[in-house]
């Protein structure tokens, strides 16, 4: 396997608390783009220091600092929860406006973010990623795209992307009977195991 592309890391303040609380990885993007003002004090010296803030370069933890910005949701009470909030957002707003995401940095969609309404942001942020998506892919050199990952239980994401690179002559894999989360992971694990 190789690694061909990822977003832009930053980091979890809290660790796991970042998880359930989204509002910590908004923070800690603001931090990093915009400094650290109207951050809490004891936030931006645990982002300052990265004790006890792990990097990451997770898709579903960047769906969880939008919900927060864009006051969709601001925690987890499960996993996935703000994601899929972020996604009921849209409703029925039909745009192919999309923020830049480029190469999978987020600090030009950050600055573009604060002015648009929760609804246009989420779309707009959806449409980010179908963006990188089809550029990762015709970057990589290969004809298939399987899309595997909690992210790609998103409907929206799903199906835009799939139609996206379906037109450019992509054949597209998707999840059928296994879960595309963690729960995929541990059939994968279970399978080895028994080998």
């Amino acid at each position: 396997m190789q690694r061909i592309a990822h977003l832009r890391r930053f980091r979890l303040p809290g660790a796991e608390m970042a998880v359930r609380e989204g509002w910590r990885v908004a923070a800690s993007l603001r931090w990093e783009v915009f400094g650290p003002d109207g951050i809490d004090p004891l936030l931006a010296r645990i982002l300052a220091r990265g004790v006890n803030a792990p990097w990451t370069t997770s898709v579903g933890r960047l769906f969880d600092a939008v919900a927060a910005m864009t006051g969709v949701a601001a925690k987890n009470c499960f996993e996935g929860q703000a994601a899929m909030r972020l996604e009921a957002a849209i409703g029925r707003l039909i745009t192919e406006d999309a923020y830049p995401l480029p190469e999978g940095d987020w600090e030009p969609m950050l600055r573009e973010m604060q002015r648009d309404a929760p609804e246009l942001a989420a779309a707009k942020f959806h449409n980010a990623l179908v963006d990188w998506i089809d550029k990762v892919a015709q970057n990589a050199g290969v004809r298939q795209v399987a899309m595997s990952g909690g992210v790609f239980q998103n409907r929206y994401l799903v199906e835009q992307a799939a139609h996206r690179l379906e037109r450019r002559g992509f054949a597209v894999y998707t999840h059928q009977r296994v879960p595309a989360n963690d729960g995929g992971i541990a059939l994968g694990q279970a399978v080895l195991a028994k080998l």
